[in-house]
């Protein structure tokens, strides 16, 4: 959690400041949750007060029938249903979407939980957490009057929690780039005043959520946001609840990363440990999800250091439990293409066709730049093979440390020289395969795929190096080109 600590917490003083505050975090949640020590003000209007301008957009809302196994953009269609239904304050009918979520364990292909989807759609406005703060206003104002009208709503309340949780990632740059001599006087404008006050508001509703016997996998991911960081023994008791809620081990594994203070390693140990706990098919299910996202997805952090083996065994799992999704076959590539897998890559892509997933690649020319680097010619295959093989010998991990080490520092002149003309259109990654001669001397240069980069430097590549294990010795290095 970020607080100030200089920055008033009892509820009392909260509920005063609250009221001193023009920002728009003046929720009437906030003043029903703090009704024992404050006065609700008048004027305030209550939810019943509030119309819908208009009907739900039926259009929009058969994304709730969405197809993962077919459709890539099947998640964002449900989302994008979920968040009409809130933008038409049609409170009732989320509840009843949630509830059945919930209570049936609903999933995409694929295995993607539904609830989580739903609650990944109420945390930040359509615009997402960079949103005007108008959008966030009246998105947060939207799941207040949702608390409201539905005393008994566990949905709601943990909706409104992540999504002011999610607001204090945003205000948090404005925070930590304002001095604190320089923040304005105005209550409600300095940044640390928001942050305290959506926190606070997060604590209450999940204290809420809790009181009314929250049964809900997703209470738990939340209240990791809200402590930051990798509480075991809260994680322990959402395995209790629901081993299978994925999103709980994602975000833990993503918490003992050393980018958070955590411990080199730990993420790769978690993994093995959480699949161990769970068991079978879900055991190695769970693992899958936790590579995929130190890897691959929009949160990746690192390329960890996992077990190939069982990642592939855990892609199978999923499969077999929850049938084929587009989505997963995207996110399986990209760890094959990072694993170096790319014979398997290729039979990925193929199934995958056009139908490529934005969180997961991020921009289309990446993910065709990764199809074109996995569809090699035998030639390239098999000069693959022959690197891999030579890779994996001590003398021949030592050379290419080497090789590695001297071709960053000799060549750095060379790619900049080609780099600067084509500014962010560098074409992509691709695999370099350097043939030295006995005493070092480079006797041949082959490259995958050609990229308007590769083009104007490969002919520049000239020099002598170290000399290697064996004459017309190959080494691969894998040149990550921005896309």
């Amino acid at each position: 959690m970020i607080h100030n600590p200089s920055a008033p917490r009892p509820a009392a003083a909260f509920c005063s400041r609250i009221f001193e505050t023009k920002s728009f975090l003046v929720l009437t949640f906030v003043i029903a949750s703090c009704f024992a020590v404050c006065a609700t003000p008048s004027g305030a209007a209550s939810a019943s007060e509030k119309t819908a301008t208009a009907g739900p957009d039926s259009a929009v809302l058969a994304g709730l029938d969405a197809d993962a196994s077919a459709d890539v953009h099947a998640l964002e269609k449900y989302a994008a249903a979920v968040r009409e239904l809130l933008q038409q304050e049609k409170f009732n009918r989320l509840e009843e979407i949630a509830a059945t979520a919930r209570s049936e364990k609903s999933r995409f292909a694929g295995g993607t939980w539904k609830l989580y989807v739903i609650y990944r759609a109420l945390r930040e406005p359509a615009e997402g957490r960079e949103a005007p703060d108008e959008a966030w206003e009246a998105h947060l104002e939207r799941l207040s009057a949702w608390a409201l009208s539905d005393p008994n709503s566990v949905t709601a309340r943990i909706a409104l929690a992540e999504a002011n949780l999610k607001y204090v990632e945003r205000t948090r740059i404005d925070a930590n780039n304002t001095p604190s001599n320089a923040r304005p006087r105005t209550p409600g404008a300095d940044p640390w005043e928001v942050i305290n006050g959506s926190i606070n508001i997060a604590e209450v509703a999940l204290k809420q959520a809790s009181d009314l016997g929250a049964k809900d996998p997703h209470w738990y991911f939340v209240e990791q946001e809200l402590k930051y960081g990798g509480d075991k023994g809260l994680l322990d008791k959402a395995v209790l609840l629901e081993p299978s809620y994925y999103p709980n081990y994602r975000l833990h594994a993503l918490f003992l990363h050393p980018k958070w203070d955590g411990a080199e390693g730990a993420p790769e140990r978690f993994a093995d440990e959480i699949s161990a706990q769970i068991g079978g098919k879900q055991g190695l299910a769970a693992y899958f999800e936790v590579a995929e996202t130190l890897s691959c997805g929009p949160s990746a952090v690192t390329r960890p250091k996992m077990s190939w083996e069982k990642v592939k065994l855990g892609y199978a799992a999923l499969e077999e439990l929850y049938g084929s999704s587009i989505i997963k076959l995207n996110q399986y590539a990209c760890l094959a293409l990072h694993e170096g897998d790319m014979s398997l890559a290729q039979q990925l892509f193929a199934r995958i066709g056009d139908n490529w997933d934005a969180p997961t690649w991020k921009t289309k020319s990446y993910f065709d730049s990764s199809k074109a680097l996995a569809a090699a010619p035998e030639e390239i295959r098999t000069l693959r093979m022959v690197t891999d093989a030579n890779g994996i010998t001590p003398m021949g991990n030592e050379y290419f440390m080497q090789i590695s080490v001297d071709f960053q520092r000799k060549e750095r002149f060379n790619f900049m020289e080609c780099a600067r003309p084509l500014g962010a259109n560098l074409g992509g990654s691709f695999d370099l395969f350097l043939k030295f001669a006995a005493d070092g001397t480079l006797e041949e240069v082959k490259v995958w795929p050609q990229t308007k980069f590769n083009a104007c430097f490969v002919p520049k590549l000239s020099g002598n190096f170290a000399p290697p294990p064996q004459p017309h010795y190959w080494v691969k290095i894998g040149m990550s080109i921005p896309y």
